[in-house]
């Protein structure tokens, strides 16, 4: 890959995930189901 290809795609990517994150208990939730035993020792509230 070429270097400054990779460089603006993880600008353009940062661009996009700077916005807040909506519905994230439902989110977690859904990723306790699927990932029980990685989040089983970690609380989100």
């Amino acid at each position: 890959m070429n270097p400054k290809l990779g460089y603006l795609t993880i600008q353009s990517l940062q661009i996009k995930w700077s916005s807040p994150t909506y519905n994230w208990k439902e989110i977690i939730n859904q990723f306790s189901i699927i990932f029980e035993e990685r989040i089983k020792s970690h609380r989100f509230e």
